[in-house]
């Protein structure tokens, strides 16, 4: 399951960039309603096809080690593992490769892009599968230690965002954001109360997008 996830979760938005957010973009409002209006109706398929109800999945490493005097689970260790292996993969392929390096050149000046004979539709479509595969992989990784449901992955929308607006575009930005705002989540959640944590987090977002316009990564980049 954790290899055949994301590649039929990129499959399957390589099909959704084609029929529906081709047609959208560079338009910022219109991009937001379609890709929310296919995940109600991917949602809904999903309590069609399988039902409301949560199911679990069976932890595929039960070890667990002490660190420091605490017991930890060998598969959260796995999971932290895994994804500093997916960050370092991805930053070797979009600053190390020739794809990204085109893909940066599209995303910086398409139009020149093109007229330099780069196909900007196939970059498109294979920028779009890689992160819905990368998407499909989180899933699959995180299905163990949570239940699965057609909901299971709302919880992640809000914090994602907040990540890009403290962070900034690009990787650098969004593995900033990512670590500012899990982190505070993360201790704010273990010295009050969960929802103490998400006030913690809302209230340095707007201080952070307040000092930071274009986010830490943007601010980095000006000095």
């Amino acid at each position: 399951g954790l290899l055949l996830a994301p590649v039929f979760v990129g499959l399957v938005g390589l099909v959704l960039e084609e029929l529906v957010i081709r047609h959208v973009y560079h338009r910022f409002l219109d991009t937001i309603l379609a890709t929310w209006g296919l995940s109600i109706f991917i949602k809904q398929a999903v309590v069609l096809i399988f039902g409301p109800a949560a199911m679990t999945v069976t932890t595929p490493i039960t070890a667990t080690v002490e660190i420091v005097g605490f017991t930890y689970p060998v598969y959260r260790l796995f999971i932290m593992g895994a994804s500093l292996a997916v960050i370092g993969f991805t930053f070797w392929l979009f600053f190390r490769t020739r794809f990204g390096l085109t893909a940066r050149g599209v995303i910086s000046n398409r139009n020149m892009a093109a007229c330099l004979g780069v196909n900007t539709r196939r970059l498109d479509r294979m920028t779009f599968a890689f992160g819905a595969a990368l998407a499909g992989l989180a899933g699959a990784v995180m299905a163990p230690i949570m239940s699965v449901d057609p909901q299971m992955g709302m919880g992640f929308l809000v914090p994602a965002f907040l990540a890009i607006l403290v962070g900034g575009a690009g990787l650098a930005g969004a593995l900033a954001g990512a670590a500012v705002v899990g982190g505070a989540d993360t201790v704010a959640a273990n010295l009050w109360s969960p929802v103490a944590a998400q006030i913690v987090v809302f209230s340095m977002a707007i201080v952070a997008i307040r000092l930071f316009p274009r986010g830490i990564a943007g601010a980095w980049r000006k000095r």
